[in-house]
């Protein structure tokens, strides 16, 4: 399935990294930085590949080709880099792949697996150990307004805004059957974990 002529690929890097210490996307494993991990996998199934950014914030080891969008809304965690990077895909594709900068493993096959799920939903939002990975899931473009309306009314959470949606939920036994690993959902957030997946990378 030729998924790039309708799928936008979207990175998150516009976190502090407070709990990291550093900015996630330039943490390496095996000689790539996080960031340049996400593309190559995004780069197999999605075009164009966007990267959000906090205002003015530098990126160190960028691939080349990326689309860079500055949030336009500011102060509201991921929910203002979900925003204006939909906002620019949505010149580009009905449908965004969205991975966070603290998602290094993740892999292909589960991209096969959110887009063939998106149909009529507004997204595609995987499942393990019965917590949502929302920075990792597929949306329909067109929900840029939507972002910005959820943020004029009410506390700027990911979930909350996902609630508002028509969401397919890929299970764990599904991301299993499909042939998706549960470590390609591997959430990043402090150096014992970043020490953690390194090791692994390593083995």
């Amino acid at each position: 399935m030729n998924t790039k002529q309708g799928t936008a690929g979207i990175i998150l890097c516009g976190g502090l990294g407070r709990r990291m210490g550093c900015p996630k996307s330039d943490l390496e494993i095996a000689g790539r930085t996080y960031l340049q991990r996400i593309e190559v996998v995004l780069a197999s199934a999605c075009a164009p590949i966007i990267v959000s950014t906090r205002p003015h914030q530098k990126l160190h080891h960028v691939p080349n080709g990326v689309i860079f969008v500055a949030d336009r809304i500011q102060g509201v965690g991921p929910l203002g880099g979900l925003e204006a990077a939909l906002r620019e895909a949505s010149s580009h594709r009905s449908v965004a792949i969205v991975i966070g900068c603290d998602y290094p493993l993740i892999e292909p096959t589960l991209l096969g697996l959110l887009l063939s799920n998106i149909g009529d939903f507004d997204a595609v939002v995987p499942e393990v150990k019965g917590r949502l990975h929302p920075l990792a899931a597929c949306y329909k473009t067109s929900l840029a307004d939507s972002v910005s309306g959820y943020l004029n009314t009410q506390v700027p959470r990911v979930l909350g805004f996902v609630a508002t949606l028509r969401v397919r939920v890929l299970s764990e036994a599904e991301l299993t059957q499909g042939g998706c690993s549960a470590r390609s959902l591997t959430n990043v957030n402090t150096p014992s974990e970043h020490l953690a997946i390194s090791s692994y990378q390593s083995a």
